[in-house]
């Protein structure tokens, strides 16, 4: 009887621990938009920009959550728009590293905060299971205010690189997809995570995967952006830090030689993960401005 009560507390043990493996991975806690807007300020080419907006607004996403989302012009004389998704645990505020360099090419841009993120109200962060939605109705919502007739383009940072491929399985209406040091799929990622930073065992997030699936409604092993690439023929530009240690750069390598439309992969020496555009922002730029000249050729 006494072995039987050990085991059964022990295995009570290893559900509350791999709950609690689950729920730290899918709540994180989140950075504010000052601490973005004070972060962009350290940034060399950013101390000189003009950070504003305009038509603040909430978007209704499928399931009734309301995303947080800003309108910040470039050219309204011309018909060019990029919607930019932030990464994990950052806000709409942090994609304006790279809102500088699309309004320098005439780009109008659309920034929104993804659910759990920003100002939104707390919600369980899915790595673009859920958040791949959000997007299409950020997408759609766009339509519905500048246009049925413009070109609309996506440029994603981390783990919004990771929810707008995840999206390509709902067939968007887009031009291009900028993808910045994105995932090929988020169970390595976090097992890295755990292990690294966490000094947990590297295979706790695979018994944690279920668990997520039973409480929060998707496991680690279903968020997979590379398998909506094969049969994509929306052109993408992968971008990855050689020196990145969060997603590693094999991840956009292996998206790369998967997808099968139009793709280019660019690589930035000294970069860490999401620096790509810090370390070298006239490259970045370069880079932006030739492949758009490409996709509209």
């Amino acid at each position: 009887m006494g072995i039987l009560v050990a085991v059964i507390s022990v295995l009570a043990l290893a559900v509350i621990f791999l709950c609690g493996t689950a729920r730290m991975a899918v709540r994180p806690k989140v950075h504010t938009l000052q601490y973005e807007l004070d972060t962009l300020m350290k940034i060399d080419y950013m101390k000189n920009e003009r950070i504003d907006w305009e038509n603040e607004h909430k978007v209704k996403s499928f399931d009734g959550y309301e995303l947080w989302t800003a309108f910040v012009p470039g050219n309204l004389e011309n018909k060019n728009y990029v919607i930019l998704s932030h990464g994990y645990t950052s806000t709409r505020y942090g994609m304006y590293k790279y809102v500088a360099l699309w309004r320098r090419l005439g780009y109008n841009c659309v920034i929104y905060d993804n659910r759990g993120h920003g100002v939104n109200e707390p919600d369980t962060v899915s790595f673009g299971w859920r958040e791949c939605k959000d997007l299409m109705a950020v997408i759609e919502d766009t339509y519905n205010r500048y246009g049925n007739d413009i070109h609309i383009g996506l440029h994603g940072e981390s783990m919004g690189s990771g929810l707008q491929l995840m999206a390509l399985a709902l067939k968007p209406k887009v031009d291009f997809i900028v993808n910045d040091c994105g995932y090929s799929e988020i169970l390595p990622v976090i097992r890295w995570k755990a292990n690294s930073a966490l000094n947990l065992p590297d295979w706790l997030p695979n018994l944690a995967s279920p668990v997520a699936k039973l409480l929060f409604g998707f496991s680690f092993e279903e968020v997979r952006p590379i398998d909506n690439l094969k049969e994509n023929e929306i052109p993408i530009c992968f971008v990855h830090g050689i020196e990145d240690t969060f997603t590693h750069k094999w991840h956009s390598e292996k998206m790369y030689e998967v997808n099968k439309g139009y793709k280019e992969l660019h690589l930035f020496e000294g970069a860490d993960h999401a620096e790509c555009v810090v370390s070298d922002e006239k490259r970045y730029q370069k880079m932006l401005e030739d492949f758009v000249a490409k996709v509209y050729s």
